[in-house]
């Protein structure tokens, strides 16, 4: 379109409007990303050489932290109390854990001393006061804490105190003492760079300026052992106190009681009692018949010589059931019917010759019986 004055009038596009500027938010900003100096290596500047790549280990991920081994934090417990109560609760049961108790071994820090658990001392003194001091199953559980344990002298004490009669105590404290001052004399002759060279014998007993059991579990792991190790030594030696011990041959099965059960407390007395296992198997087995009930030594005294404790145990089972009571009561018929008729072999009543158990005992004359 011309105008008047001749210039051209175009079509001018409306100027786009600026957008509005808007007030910064710095939690929504984004920002750019700032790489770790030990992420990726520096790049080279324009001046640089650009003929060889940059050096170092390129890594896409960014680099994890070590893993975290303080599992305690983070379920919130102390991971060595709940431990060491399963092993004290195991020790009670018989079960042996070897593990450092009450003398908790640290790497860094001095070692830490509890007292020893109330479930495993009594397990121990009803064993004592049931078999006596020196009963295997007793020993086992000794054996088992003085040890496999890590015991201070002062525990070593006070479990003398508890399993032990006054006089024995006694006579257990002074063969401890004499033992205890024989190792000291012998650790005078090691060399200087021995920790057990400066332990003598109030370490070893807990005497003097150490009767503190938390000082006491600051002692060289050797000298705990020792101490331990002399102790179970010199209760070892004490003589046994008198006592009435239920002995193996006395238990008996009662007549309304399982053969199992009956098996399973003499197998338990015997094991108990006696120290050699090829004894202990040639007991149960001779007992097991012997002190049976009646019901069970019938089925028992008709199995073969070389019968097992299993094929016993198979027989056995069956008294009490409806069968057995069934043979029983045909018996009792049996023996009621024949009235006074006597053996044709022995000549005693209450039997025939077929059923008789005697051998080569034919009664020369037979008139009485025609």
């Amino acid at each position: 379109m011309t105008l008047p004055d001749g210039s051209v009038k175009g079509t001018l596009e409306p100027e786009k409007a600026s957008p509005p500027i808007l007030p910064r938010n710095p939690e929504k900003e984004i920002r750019p990303i700032k790489l770790s100096t030990g992420l990726y290596p520096p790049l080279p500047d324009d001046d640089d050489n650009w003929s060889e790549p940059p050096r170092g280990d390129i890594s896409l991920e960014k680099e994890k932290p070590p893993p975290s081994y303080n599992v305690a934090e983070d379920l919130g417990c102390d991971l060595r109390s709940y431990w060491r109560e399963i092993h004290k609760k195991a020790a009670s049961e018989g079960v042996v854990v070897p593990h450092a108790y009450p003398v908790i071994v640290r790497a860094n820090d001095p070692n830490e001393w509890n007292p020893l658990s109330w479930d495993l001392i009594k397990e121990v003194r009803k064993s004592v006061h049931n078999y006596g001091l020196m009963a295997p199953f007793t020993k086992a559980l000794l054996d088992n804490i003085f040890g496999a344990q890590l015991l201070t002298p002062y525990d070593c004490d006070q479990l003398a105190s508890m399993l032990l009669k006054p006089t024995q105590k006694m006579l257990w404290r002074d063969r401890w003492r004499g033992l205890c001052e024989e190792v000291a004399i012998k650790n005078l002759d090691r060399p200087d760079d021995d920790p057990m060279k400066a332990i003598g014998m109030d370490h070893l007993i807990g005497t003097g300026k150490f009767t503190d059991p938390r000082l006491q579990a600051r002692f060289p792991i050797e000298a705990l052992r020792t101490a331990s190790v002399m102790a179970f030594k010199a209760m070892m030696t004490l003589p046994e106190e008198g006592r009435n011990v239920t002995s193996f041959m006395q238990i008996k099965q009662g007549p309304q009681e399982l053969y199992t059960s009956f098996v399973d407390r003499l197998r338990d007395a015997v094991t108990k009692q006696v120290s050699s296992v090829e004894a202990q198997n040639a007991l149960a087995l001779k007992l097991a018949v012997e002190n049976a009930n009646a019901d069970c030594k019938k089925l028992l005294m008709a199995l073969p010589r070389d019968a097992s404790l299993v094929d016993m145990v198979e027989a056995c089972n069956k008294v009490g059931t409806t069968s057995f009571q069934m043979t029983a009561l045909a018996e009792v018929f049996v023996v009621a019917l024949r009235g006074d008729k006597k053996c044709y072999n022995c000549g005693k009543p209450g039997h025939l010759k077929a059923q008789c158990r005697a051998k080569g005992k034919l009664r020369q004359n037979h008139s009485q019986y025609r």
